[in-house]
């Protein structure tokens, strides 16, 4: 079993620290009134601290979405342990990614920074293969659920259609929706009461389509996100 020294836990323990008072401000001001500056500040450390952990706040940022990337993942792997058909825990999972957006909304925010080039340029690369290990994970366990479902009988892909497709276009309805609701002001005047529900609503109908069984027509998977949401998360939001 491996051990670290009391010095790289106090490394450690201060990286955290950084990370947390990082976050409150990015929740409060925003990317513009991040800077290594302010978080000195507030830590009562030199700013020559903190660039011993990190060489600029665009590192930070993506230590940030890092850290959440890796709680998400933990609540994944916690959902898909749910007992009951592939289907029913594929919900479970869907369950865990709409507790994920509701607990951690500053998550789409750093990702939006994130998703100009111009930022992740002035990152580590080893920070960025971090971020980016904790999203195939998340990703695998997704694809571990649907290769469940094929081995079970409950679903049948034909030749062109990998696990890893099916995976991505449930990606794309989910991040894609969650995106606009954390962005938008408009959803009252689209029309749209509850958006959560109606991303449920089209994961359920793009899984039908596929012929996944149970079929959402002859089955409640709402009543699998509150039985969900009881069994495995009533702790609530996993602290960073």
């Amino acid at each position: 079993m491996s051990t670290i020294s009391r010095k790289q836990r106090e490394i450690l323990d201060r990286e955290q620290l950084i990370l947390r008072t990082a976050r409150e401000i990015f929740r409060t001001r925003g990317y513009l009134g991040l800077n290594m500056n302010r978080v000195a500040e507030e830590l009562q450390y030199a700013k020559g601290t903190i660039y011993q952990h990190f060489k600029n706040k665009e590192e930070i940022i993506l230590a940030m979405a890092a850290e959440t990337l890796n709680i998400r993942t933990s609540m994944f792997e916690r959902a898909s342990e749910f007992k009951g058909k592939s289907r029913q825990r594929m919900a479970a999972i869907g369950c865990a990614a709409e507790l994920f957006v509701k607990w951690y909304p500053d998550h789409f925010e750093l990702e939006k920074v994130l998703s100009c080039s111009s930022i992740i340029e002035k990152t580590d690369e080893k920070l960025q293969e971090k971020k980016n290990a904790a999203e195939m994970k998340c990703v695998s366990i997704v694809a571990g659920v649907v290769r469940d479902g094929i081995a079970a009988g409950d679903l049948k892909l034909d030749e062109q259609t990998s696990a890893d497709k099916l995976v991505f276009g449930l990606w794309s309805i989910t991040y894609g929706g969650y995106s606009v609701m954390s962005c938008t002001d408009t959803m009252d005047m689209m029309g749209i009461a509850d958006g959560f529900q109606d991303v449920r609503d089209n994961c359920n109908r793009f899984l039908d389509g596929y012929g996944w069984k149970t079929l959402s027509t002859k089955f409640d998977y709402n009543e699998t996100y509150e039985k969900v949401s009881k069994e495995k998360f009533s702790d609530g939001p996993i602290r960073n």
